[in-house]
C-alpha cells in the first residue's frame, strides 16, 4: 500500500488524486499519494473501501515506484 494524505507535502513523488481519479468511490477531499511511503498491512484492520483509482492513475504510481527504485 502506498500513504494518501490531504496535506500537500514538498514530496517530489507525491502524486495528487480528486474525485476525477475514481472509477467508483472518492476520498472526502482532494489528497495526495505518496508512493515512498509504502507499507503493508493486515487485511483484518481494513475496515472500508473509498474507492477504486482508474488505471492511468494507477499506472503513474507504479511508474513512480519505478522511477524511484531504478535511481
Amino acid at each position: 500500500m502506498c500513504q494518501i494524505t490531504s496535506k500537500s507535502k514538498s514530496d517530489s513523488f507525491a502524486l495528487s488524486i480528486d474525485s476525477s481519479d475514481f472509477i467508483s468511490g472518492s476520498l472526502p477531499i482532494d489528497s495526495f499519494i505518496r508512493p515512498n511511503k509504502i507499507f503493508t498491512a493486515d487485511k483484518n484492520i481494513i475496515l472500508s473501501i473509498a474507492g477504486h483509482l482508474c488505471e492511468t492513475k494507477i499506472r503513474n504510481v507504479v511508474n513512480s515506484i519505478v522511477k524511484m527504485i531504478s535511481s
